[in-house]
Order: structure tokens, then C-alpha cells, then sequence
């Protein structure tokens, strides 16, 4: 990858976002892999750790394990409509991802005299932005691939299995199977 970017010498994550949707897609698409990639295996390091600590808390009876069967009705419950556990997790998801401003990250590089600022190549780019916080690379991450608008040789086939779908639903081919009666069979198989 050789593209170079010009660069302030600080950057806000939103003015960072609008320089990197200028890329060529094949590179805008290797920065959201490399950024989700990152994000993954800090949160599976995370829960790693967490179940660890959950497991050895169990041992020392500090915790207690959930039967399926209460884990499933709660989980029923945050997810029916209605319920103080769905309105509550509703909250939580339409929640800003950012509280405060982002904070500005100093960017290296020589000095350009004619843009007044530095000028980046894509790999450097890739380091700055693999080195943000968690929550700034997921924002990025999902912007990136937001970006990357589908070929046409990919969605149309994608849009005639869309139409497909709903004909087999409308027509009766295909049944669907509601939510709740998902999770009575599972209880059903647990027990």
C-alpha cells in the first residue's frame, strides 16, 4: 500500500475518519480488517480473563452457577419487548458510543511546507490508528466497512436471494418460526 495522507499534526478521530473514507477502497478495506481484527482479539483476551476469574470466584463460592433453564428466562426477558429488561437494554444500545469529544493523537512524520502539516504513508496511517482506544477503532472499523459500498456483481445475486426469500415467506414455501417458540424448543432440549 503506498498511498500517503496529509496530516495535521494532531487529529480528532472525526477529521481522521473523513481523511480515511478518501482512500482507495482495497486500502480502506485492509484498515477495517486490521482494525476489526485488533478490536477481536482484545475482547476475546477480555473474556478470556473474565472467564477465568468467573471460574476460579465459582470455585472459592463467591458466585453461583445459573440453571439454563433461569439463564434462558432472562434472557427471554431482555429480549421481549415491553419488559424493564428490554426497555433497559434499549437505553443502553441507543447510548452515544462517545460521552466526551475524542481526544486528538499526535501524528509523526517530516514536516510537508507546502500543506503545513505531515504526510503519511498508509502503513503509518494503519499503526496510528491500530493504536487508538477500543472503543475509537470499533467507530473506525465500522465506518470503514459501511464504506466499502458492494459490487454490483455481488448484489445483485444478494438482491435476487432477498426477493427469493420473501416470495418462499409470502407465498407459505417458508415458515417462519417466532422468537419465543425458538426458545421453548431449546428449553425443551435441555431438559
Amino acid at each position: 500500500m503506498g498511498t500517503a495522507l496529509h496530516h495535521e499534526m494532531t487529529i480528532p478521530l472525526d477529521q481522521l475518519e473523513a481523511e480515511l473514507f478518501r482512500l482507495p477502497r482495497e486500502e480502506r478495506a485492509r484498515l477495517a480488517d486490521l482494525l476489526a481484527e485488533s478490536v477481536e482479539r482484545e475482547i476475546a483476551e477480555w473474556w478470556d480473563a473474565e472467564s477465568t476469574r468467573r471460574y476460579e470466584a465459582f470455585l472459592r463460592g463467591e458466585i453461583e452457577a445459573v440453571d439454563a433453564r433461569e439463564a434462558l428466562a432472562r434472557l427471554r426477558a431482555e429480549y421481549t419487548p415491553g419488559t424493564p429488561e428490554y426497555d433497559s437494554r434499549r437505553r443502553e444500545r441507543e447510548r452515544p458510543h462517545f460521552q466526551t469529544a475524542p481526544e486528538a493523537v499526535k501524528v509523526d512524520g517530516d514536516a510537508n511546507p507546502g500543506c503545513g502539516g505531515a504526510v503519511k504513508t498508509i502503513d503509518e496511517v494503519a499503526a496510528d490508528v491500530l493504536s487508538r482506544p477500543r472503543e475509537e477503532r470499533e467507530r473506525l472499523a465500522e465506518a470503514l466497512i459501511a464504506s466499502l459500498r458492494v459490487e454490483p456483481a455481488v448484489e445483485a445475486p444478494w438482491n435476487e436471494e432477498i426477493r427469493r426469500r420473501i416470495h418462499d415467506i409470502d407465498s407459505g414455501k417458508t415458515k417462519l418460526v417466532p422468537g419465543d417458540d425458538v426458545l421453548r424448543e431449546a428449553e425443551e432440549l435441555l431438559r
